[in-house]
């Protein structure tokens, strides 16, 4: 069963990232507007397997756990958005800023990403349960 989750979220995430010509692109990025798009996209592929591990758990748990992850889940996004206008401040106003921001947000949403999945390894019966 966890060996199938784990399958179709790394389906899901090829098909949105495009293959590895996409990711070539991006490696070559010059143009602001370029690194801008590629940016974002690396966040909306970290945003969907977040989305994907998040749904996966929340097949797992009872009502009670449900609305707890829920709480926990909607307070974690605001704190990402929060930290990441934080950490780019320095950059407010400049050109950079959004790769910055975009960036920021990819990062701490793969380790968002993480923490769900060793949680929903954790409810499958997994012996490798470890909570931060």
């Amino acid at each position: 069963m966890r060996r199938r989750m784990v399958a179709a979220i790394a389906a899901a995430l090829f098909m949105t990232v495009g293959g590895p010509a996409r990711a070539e692109d991006c490696h070559r990025a010059m143009a602001q507007a370029d690194m801008d798009s590629c940016a974002e996209q690396d966040f909306e592929n970290a945003d969907t397997a977040l989305n994907l591990t998040y749904q996966a758990l929340q097949e797992r748990l009872d009502d009670h756990g449900r609305a707890a992850l829920r709480s926990a889940e909607l307070a974690w996004i605001r704190w990402r958005d929060a930290e990441c206008g934080s950490r780019t401040l320095h950059s407010e106003g400049g050109t950079i800023r959004p790769v910055e921001l975009a960036e920021c947000r990819a990062d701490l949403t793969k380790a968002r990403t993480d923490q769900l999945h060793n949680e929903l390894a954790c409810q499958t019966g997994s012996n490798t349960c470890i909570h931060d």
